[in-house]
């Protein structure tokens, strides 16, 4: 599915573009998986060379993929022309929790902490909303201190801690799970 593009202008004075990625973005869209992985991989679900053997015509099939989609989408932050962070919202696929999606994003270091964040959030929101999906949850890892005062920010309540379900090195890490539904849907 296809997001409605805005603009938006961050805390240090930069526009970004917040848009669904087409397949002619795949070099930019995996510049950005690369280098975040590399930066943050002890946030995400996979080590630091995650990406670093996907080719860009796997990319753009996968962008692609998202096009046709009923209710999963991404959206991309480009700033000019490279990409700088991102969100990913896939729709529960099971009849009974079509109303509810789960999201993974990130934001490179450079762009950390001027509004990217918070930005890429709110237009999920509003995407996810927009097309019956009310019901959002994600979880985080429990040392990740600026990501949950974002989500804590934005509506989003801790509901769970799941124990030992990410291992990052030969540590077994914790993750809290977080929800937001949206106001007088339960």
């Amino acid at each position: 599915m296809l997001t409605s593009p805005i603009t938006v202008v961050l805390k240090n004075g930069k526009e970004v573009t917040l848009k669904s990625p087409l397949p002619v973005n795949a070099s930019a869209v995996l510049t950005f998986v690369r280098q975040l992985f590399h930066e943050s991989s002890e946030n995400l679900n996979g080590p630091p060379a995650q990406f670093d053997l996907i080719s860009q015509k796997q990319e753009a099939e996968f962008l692609e993929s998202l096009i046709g989609a009923p209710k999963d989408f991404m959206i991309c932050a480009f700033y000019k022309k490279a990409v700088v962070g991102n969100l990913n919202l896939q729709q529960i696929a099971t009849p009974v929790s079509e109303h509810c999606g789960q999201f993974g994003i990130g934001v490179l270091n450079s762009f950390q902490n001027i509004g990217l964040g918070a930005a890429l959030l709110k237009q999920c929101i509003v995407e996810a909303n927009r097309h019956g999906i009310w019901n959002l949850r994600m979880t985080v890892r429990t040392f990740n201190k600026p990501a949950i005062a974002l989500y804590e920010k934005l509506g989003f309540r801790r509901v769970g801690t799941l124990h030992a379900v990410a291992k990052i090195g030969e540590k077994y890490l914790d993750e809290y799970l977080y929800q937001r539904i949206e106001e007088g849907r339960s």
